[in-house]
C-alpha cells in the first residue's frame, strides 16, 4: 500500500482532492493535508509564511508516515511538498518515494509576482478569474468572497514572500506536469531538474492553471502506474 499526500494549492484545503480517490489503483490511499484556516481547520489563524505552512503540514502528518508514501503537490502545494522534503531530511525520517508536482515552476526560478496579494478587490477577483479555478458563481457572490478571499490573498502572500534558498539536489524521483496554456512556462518548469539527481519525468497537458480538474483520470493513471512500478 502507498498512501499519496496531497498538497494544497493557494485557497484550497483538503476537499480539493476528493474525487481523485475514484482515479487510482486501490493500492493507493488519498491522505490531503490541511492548512491552517480552511477546510478542517477553518477559524484557525491563516499563516502567511510558506515556512510556517510547511513546517505545520509536517506536524500533521509526520505520525502518519507508517509505510511507503509519495507527495502530489499542485501549484503552491508543490513547493510546499518541496519544502515538507527538505523538512523531512532535516529531522532524518523516512521520505516519500515520489514526488508529483503539477502546475508550479521550479522554485529556483525567480519569483516575478509579489503583488497579487495587495491588489485591490476588483483588481483581485479579475486575477482568480484569469487562473480559471473559482467558479464564477463564488467570484460574483459577496458573502462567499469573504469567507475566500482572506483564505487566497493569505496563500498568494506566503508565495510571494516566499525566498528560495540553494541546497543539494534531493535523491527523489519527480514527475512534473504543466497546462500548456497556463502562465508558467516549459523552461521554468523544466527547472525542477536543479532539485533533484534523477531525471524528472516532465508532462503537458492541455488546459491552463487547473488542467488537472480536466485530466483527473489520466494524472490518476499516471500516478498509478509510477508507484505499481516502484512497488514492482
Amino acid at each position: 500500500m502507498f498512501t499519496l499526500f496531497c498538497l494544497p494549492f493557494a485557497g484550497g484545503s483538503s476537499y480539493s482532492y476528493r474525487d481523485f480517490q475514484s482515479h487510482i489503483g486501490d493500492f493507493i490511499e488519498i491522505s490531503p493535508l490541511e492548512l491552517q484556516g480552511r477546510g478542517r481547520k477553518y477559524g484557525t489563524p491563516l499563516q502567511t509564511n510558506i515556512y510556517d505552512m510547511a513546517e505545520g503540514l509536517y506536524l500533521q502528518m509526520k505520525d502518519k508516515i507508517n509505510g511507503r508514501y509519495a507527495f502530489w503537490g499542485h501549484s503552491m502545494g508543490g513547493w510546499l511538498a518541496y519544502l515538507l522534503v527538505k523538512k523531512l531530511t532535516q529531522e532524518n525520517k523516512p521520505l516519500p518515494e515520489h514526488l508529483f508536482i503539477s502546475g508550479c515552476e521550479a522554485p529556483s526560478i525567480e519569483n516575478r509576482r509579489r503583488d497579487r496579494h495587495k491588489l485591490s478587490k476588483s483588481e483581485f477577483i479579475a486575477l482568480l478569474r484569469k487562473y480559471d479555478g473559482c467558479p464564477d458563481e463564488v467570484l460574483q457572490n459577496d458573502e462567499l468572497m469573504e469567507l475566500f478571499e482572506p483564505i487566497i490573498r493569505a496563500d498568494f502572500k506566503a508565495v510571494e514572500t516566499y525566498d528560495y534558498e540553494p541546497s543539494a539536489p534531493l535523491n527523489l524521483p519527480m514527475t512534473v506536469m504543466r497546462g500548456l496554456n497556463e502562465e508558467i512556462s516549459y523552461r521554468d518548469v523544466l527547472r525542477w531538474q536543479d532539485e533533484t539527481v534523477h531525471k524528472i519525468k516532465l508532462l503537458q497537458f492541455p488546459g491552463s492553471h487547473f488542467f488537472i480538474y480536466d485530466h483527473l483520470p489520466e494524472i490518476g493513471r499516471i500516478i498509478t502506474d509510477t508507484l505499481g512500478n516502484i512497488q514492482c
